[in-house]
């Protein structure tokens, strides 16, 4: 099983780089109870550190809204996932409790203000690609199992051999690969395509995520950053031997 950046999202975004956090052996059944008051702390500073600050001014929203805009998406009607988040908080709503492991992420993806998602891996057919769409391809959103929905042309998705995995690059993840409650082996994502989005912000970002998913829910994680000069890596192989984020 591989991950892969494109060679056309490449060409269109050279700043491209995706780190990825592979965790393997997790339980995520459990319901940890100081993950909430953490959730409670990082709203508060994030309310707090924005007071009189504009949302759209911080460089790593202002980062993927054009980084959306580039591939032909509206970031005012399809938010990029973090920001997302932070309207929510914003306008005096806690973040969602849905699992440990979702949770955690969550809550690093507030912190750090960057996108973070994941795929369960026992979900996931083969390889999966961060790609452009041709357009008309079929997608299940989360929590919309009966709705049908197609990509546009040029649209960056995630996909797998079978499906659409997130559209919108990192707008709204697909039913079919969501972590649940049973998840025991998952793929984290954490992104930018921009440059004003420092590489050391998604390293930050990850290692917040890898340390409070291990205290929520054990298991070992792996992570590795992918970019231009190295788009490709094997998820089968980050199964057995770590691989450090380079901060530069």
């Amino acid at each position: 099983m591989e991950i892969r950046i494109a060679e056309s999202v490449v060409e269109a975004f050279p700043s491209v780089r995706v780190g990825l956090l592979v965790a393997r052996g997790i339980d995520n059944g459990g319901h940890a109870a100081w993950l909430a008051d953490m959730h409670a702390q990082v709203c508060d500073h994030l309310t707090r550190a924005l007071r009189g600050i504009e949302l759209d001014e911080h460089q790593h929203i202002r980062g993927w809204q054009e980084t959306h805009r580039a591939f032909g998406s509206n970031p005012r009607r399809f938010r990029p996932s973090a920001e997302a988040l932070a309207r929510r908080i914003l306008k005096g709503r806690s973040l969602p409790r849905i699992s440990d492991a979702v949770d955690v992420y969550n809550l690093a993806s507030v912190r750090h203000l960057l996108p973070v998602g994941a795929y369960d891996l026992d979900k996931v057919d083969s390889s999966i690609e961060l790609r452009t769409s041709p357009g008309g391809e079929p997608f299940v959103p989360l929590g919309e199992p009966e709705a049908a929905e197609e990509t546009f042309p040029g649209e960056v998705v995630y996909s797998d051999r079978s499906r659409i995995l997130c559209r919108r690059w990192n707008h709204h993840d697909s039913e079919h690969t969501k972590v649940t409650a049973g998840s025991t082996d998952i793929l984290v994502l954490c992104e930018a395509a921009h440059p004003m989005i420092a590489t050391r912000s998604i390293v930050e970002c990850l290692s917040t995520t890898a340390q409070l998913l291990h205290d929520a829910c054990g298991g070992e994680s792996q992570v590795v950053l992918l970019d231009g000069a190295t788009p490709a890596a094997s998820l089968t192989d980050l199964a057995r031997s770590p691989t450090p984020l380079d901060s530069g």
